[in-house]
């Protein structure tokens, strides 16, 4: 089902909330980024980075 939401929205970068989850998912054209999950103790002086990360690919792969 996954394949078919983001075949259907072709997002930019999907943010995965959560390593367990991360573990689990299959492989997809698109930029992912991937960060503790909030009720785990996510930071965000380790999350934005990421995010940056991510977005940053996301836009020189668009470009």
């Amino acid at each position: 089902m996954l394949e078919e939401v983001v075949a259907e929205l072709r997002p930019d970068v999907i943010l995965v909330l959560g390593y367990q989850m991360w573990d689990h998912l299959p492989e997809l054209p698109v930029t992912w980024a991937c960060v503790k999950h909030p009720c785990g103790g996510m930071s965000y002086d380790e999350a934005i980075p990421e995010f940056n990360r991510a977005i940053a690919e996301a836009l020189s792969l668009a470009g």
